[in-house]
């Protein structure tokens, strides 16, 4: 009883404390916009352009093909760790001399290594799929 009685207590207390600010929040913001008691009704609008960011010579968009371009390399790579764990836990289960312990975590290994290479499998073949279908190209690098 008394354990329900401080867990209610605990739950009221941040949602006091939480809302408090919250609150100060908001009415700083409408002062600072123009919302609110004054009645004026101004807008803020904020620019930033490619060169604010020092980014002036960066494309002004990014096609399929190089976003496909982008996900193949990372699949690659992702597929080549996978490979990388697969051939470490092939050597553990050499190594393990027919203890059931270790042969079990080779095992493991072996087994995320491969669900992970299918997932990354599925993750390409979805990411390609939903490009050429919303670029009207094909996606993939090769």
């Amino acid at each position: 009883m008394i354990r329900k009685i401080i867990s209610v207590f605990t739950v009221v207390a941040a949602l006091v404390l939480l809302s408090a600010p919250t609150a100060q929040a908001q009415g700083f913001l409408q002062n600072l916009f123009g919302g609110g008691g004054g009645g004026s009704n101004r807008s803020t609008e904020i620019t930033i352009s490619k060169d604010d960011l020092g980014l002036g010579g960066t494309p002004d968009r990014i096609t399929g093909k190089e976003v496909a371009a982008v996900l193949n390399l990372v699949y690659a790579a992702a597929g080549f760790v996978a490979i990388i764990v697969i051939v470490i836990g092939g050597i553990r289960y050499a190594s393990s001399n027919g203890d059931a312990s270790g042969i079990q975590t080779a095992k493991n290994t072996i087994m995320y290594a491969v669900v992970g290479l299918i997932v990354v499998i599925m993750a390409a073949a979805i990411t390609n799929f939903v490009i050429a279908s919303i670029g009207g190209q094909s996606g993939g690098a090769g």
